[in-house]
C-alpha cells in the first residue's frame, strides 16, 4: 500500500509540473508572475530535469562521503552550479559550513525552476538528517526553511515572494506536501502568517 502511495505521489507531482511525455521531460512553457511591471521568468530546462536516479538525503547514495578527502564531495563544493539536484541537495545536508555557496545555489535554482525543486523535496517523504543541537529533522522542511533563509539574507526580495505565491497556485490546497514545504520556506523568511 505504502508503495501504492508513493507511486500516485509521483505521478501526481509529474503532472503537476507539466511533464507529458513518457521519459518525463519537461515542459518548455514559461511561468508568468506578476509584479508592478509584469515580468516572465522562462524555466531553464537543464534546472528542471526531473530524471532523478534516487530520491535521497544521504551523500554516501551519491558516493560523497568523506567529506574533503572525497573528490566528488569536493566537486560538488568547488562547483555547486554543475551538480545535479539531487546531488546538490545530498551536499548542502551533509556539508555542514562548507554549503553556504551550495545553499546560495540551491536558492537561485528555486527561483528559476521552483517546480523542480518542490517536486524532488515532496518526493524526499519522510527522510531525517541529523543535525547538531537539533537532532533529527525532516530533511525537505529543513532544505525549504534553508532557501528561505538565504532570501532573508538578500532582504526579502519580491522576486522571490512572487515565485512562492506563483508556486502556491500550481501545486494547489489537495497537494498538502508541497503546500507544507512552502509553509516552511516562508517560515525560513520570516513572513509566514505576514510577519
Amino acid at each position: 500500500m505504502k508503495k501504492l502511495n508513493m507511486v500516485l505521489l509521483v505521478i501526481g507531482l509529474i503532472s503537476l509540473c507539466g511533464c507529458s511525455s513518457k521519459n518525463v521531460q519537461s515542459s518548455s512553457s514559461e511561468v508568468t508572475v506578476s509584479s508592478n511591471a509584469e515580468s516572465a521568468i522562462e524555466p531553464i530546462p537543464e534546472l528542471e530535469d526531473t530524471q532523478w536516479e534516487i530520491v535521497s538525503v544521504t551523500a554516501e547514495d551519491f558516493g560523497m562521503q568523506g567529506g574533503l578527502e572525497n573528490p566528488a564531495f569536493v566537486e560538488v563544493g568547488g562547483n555547486p552550479a554543475g551538480a545535479p539536484l539531487d546531488k546538490l541537495i545530498a551536499f548542502c545536508l551533509s556539508a555542514d559550513t562548507l554549503s553556504e555557496e551550495a545553499y546560495e545555489e540551491l536558492y537561485q535554482r528555486f527561483l528559476e525552476a521552483p517546480n523542480a525543486v518542490l517536486s524532488y523535496c515532496s518526493l524526499m517523504g519522510e527522510q531525517t538528517v541529523e543535525l547538531t543541537g537539533q537532532g533529527k529533522v525532516p530533511a525537505a522542511e529543513y532544505i525549504c526553511e534553508m532557501i528561505g533563509q538565504t532570501d532573508k539574507t538578500h532582504g526579502l526580495t519580491d522576486e522571490f515572494a512572487q515565485v512562492v505565491e506563483t508556486a502556491r497556485q500550481a501545486f494547489p490546497k489537495y497537494t498538502g506536501n508541497a503546500q507544507i514545504l512552502l509553509t516552511r520556506i516562508e517560515l525560513g523568511r520570516g513572513t509566514f502568517g505576514g510577519n
